[in-house]
């Protein structure tokens, strides 16, 4: 993991570029990943200031993911930005922003960013993943497990349960 580790006592106050490529190695390294699958590229503008650091993530790339619709494994696609702030000592405060905000001891010299990528990943994906759409607005599921789900759906509306219709006469 120490290809997304940031030795930042060395650079100078100002602006610095550092790209980043997620791997399936990345996924299987982190012990609890719900992720096994990915590539996605990071553009990292890390801007160094007295005491603190201000790093812009532009992430681009794709997971693989199960589609809760129909269970079927594709590529989702990931397009993320992230804000983090980092200061040197001092103590965590609430009047920061909206922005993430870590605190360094004054004696690190170094970042590990593999948590805060692992995380913004994460959540990048929506709570229901889902097959996108093709142009024409179609569902992009498996056609076979959507038609078995339409059959297993039951009535459709429009078709009531007698039983319940005897009951629909005590209100009266």
């Amino acid at each position: 993991m120490n290809d997304f580790v940031i030795n930042f006592v060395g650079l100078n106050e100002g602006k610095h570029d550092f790209q980043f490529e997620i791997t399936d190695k990345f996924f299987e390294s982190i012990e609890y990943s719900e992720i096994q699958k990915g590539e996605i590229k990071v553009d990292l503008l890390l801007e160094k200031k007295p005491g603190m650091m201000i790093l812009n993530f532009t992430l681009k790339g794709y997971v693989e993911a199960t589609c809760d619709r129909c269970a079927d494994d594709f590529n989702f696609q990931i397009e993320q930005q992230e804000k983090l702030v980092v200061k040197s000592g001092g103590k965590a405060d609430d009047s920061s922003g909206p922005e993430e905000v870590i605190f360094l001891a004054p004696q690190e010299h170094q970042l590990d960013l593999s948590h805060f990528l692992y995380e913004s990943v994460k959540l990048a994906l929506p709570l229901k993943i889902v097959h996108p759409d093709d142009k024409s607005g179609k569902s992009t599921c498996n056609p076979e497990v959507l038609k078995k789900l339409d059959e297993l759906s039951g009535p459709t509306n429009n078709d009531t349960d007698p039983r319940w219709d005897k009951l629909k006469n005590f209100s009266n």
